[in-house]
């Protein structure tokens, strides 16, 4: 994400200067639905849908974790950290918590945006994941939120997906 501001002088993210959020392997947090399309599409990929993001969690048998059905532990993902001292851990860190797809940390770390908006009132997106300091129960595959797309929160991030 910092080569992308550097190379297109797009504005940092809102939590950019914070030590607990600048490890170069752990997510981005603090960009918008806008500013994380901007650099999907600046690398050749898009942002998932509610749909490709869930099965790329779950898999084709709807576990409830990424991992199945055990209890989160530190091996499974980043999650139940104190909110304001807390932070995310570098991608790969929970060697128990890839999806049955490989996918690491669809579980915990940060929310994600997906392109997907809510069918009600389409003024919100659907975030998926969890983040460092939710409870286990938010942590589930199939747990859904909502956040306005100017929304830039220390706890949503993004993945990129890419049409096969």
């Amino acid at each position: 994400y910092e080569a992308f501001c550097r190379a297109t002088g797009y504005r940092f993210p809102k939590y950019w200067n914070e030590k607990r959020f600048r490890h170069p392997d752990a997510p981005v947090v603090g960009v918008s639905l806008a500013d994380a399309q901007k650099y999907s599409r600046w690398v050749g990929k898009q942002l998932p849908t509610e749909e490709q993001w869930e099965k790329a969690s779950r898999g084709v048998d709807g576990r409830p974790f990424p991992w199945g059905e055990d209890e989160a532990t530190d091996e499974h993902a980043c999650f139940g950290r104190d909110a304001a001292e807390g932070t995310t851990d570098p991608v790969t860190s929970h060697p128990k918590g890839p999806s049955p797809y490989g996918v690491h940390d669809t579980a915990g770390n940060v929310w994600e945006w997906t392109t997907t908006a809510d069918t009600d009132t389409e003024t919100v997106h659907i975030i998926k994941g969890g983040c460092y300091n939710d409870p286990q129960p938010l942590l589930r595959s199939d747990m859904r939120l909502e956040a306005t797309p100017k929304d830039k929160f220390e706890n949503i991030g993004f993945r990129c997906v890419k049409s096969a």
